[in-house]
């Protein structure tokens, strides 16, 4: 998903164009995963996937986590070196025993960087929210609210950025009168809270929403 405009991207059609051209697919789906589900069909097609915990997902900052495909694993060469991607680091009694053997799977790209250890048992709460609820259930109730603001918004003052037809859960709209800050300024008012983007407002939909916030939203667009 773009972040100034909310396009989603067809990962499915532009990964079957790449890999025709054995062209490799990197995808930062920030934007997106988390408010949408990754399906199987679109996911055969990514190299590699990089995601913050902090955007959609409803973790911390500092935190991000990757996926790796087997091609990647095998084409993308390890550059660096340290302690915690050794296969030997689990033994903190003999970290002296040295060996360029590393962690299986994608592991052996960490950073070396240590842990946040406490906004991390945050990150795996919100796992848990996310498992137990189901990503295709959090995108259906995302989309709800989308088509809810689609239909009552007022389409006199604003026009819609976003394609319709590629719409995720972000949705950017354009004032046709008012200076997008000063619009961003009167919805803090009304505690309302969104963010301005290349002048597009920009407005996001996700699990800790209902309809009586999308219909505050609309009264304090209005």
């Amino acid at each position: 998903v773009q972040f100034d405009t909310g396009k989603k991207i067809d990962l499915a059609e532009l990964g079957k164009f790449l890999k025709e051209r054995d062209i490799f697919f990197v995808v930062d789906a920030t934007q997106g995963f988390g408010g949408m589900a990754l399906t199987s069909d679109q996911l055969k097609y990514i190299d590699v996937l990089s995601v913050s915990s902090y955007k959609w997902m409803c973790g911390p900052y500092g935190h991000a986590f990757a996926y790796y495909s087997p091609r990647a694993l095998q084409i993308i060469k390890q550059t660096h070196g340290n302690w915690a991607i050794s296969s030997k680091s689990k033994d903190v009694h003999n970290l002296l025993d040295y060996t360029t053997d590393t962690l299986p799977g994608a592991r052996k790209f960490d950073r070396g960087q240590p842990m946040n250890l406490l906004p991390l048992a945050c990150f795996e709460g919100a796992l848990d929210l996310f498992l137990e609820i189901g990503l295709g259930n959090i995108q259906n109730h995302n989309q709800s609210l989308v088509q809810f603001f689609l239909d009552h918004y007022p389409k006199k003052k604003f026009e819609i950025v976003t394609p319709i037809d590629h719409a995720g859960n972000i949705i950017c709209i354009k004032s046709k009168d008012s200076d997008p800050l000063a619009l961003e300024h009167k919805l803090e008012e009304h505690n309302v809270k969104v963010s301005v983007r290349q002048g597009n407002i920009r407005i996001s939909f996700h699990l800790f929403n209902n309809i009586k916030q999308v219909e505050k939203l609309v009264t304090a667009l209005e």
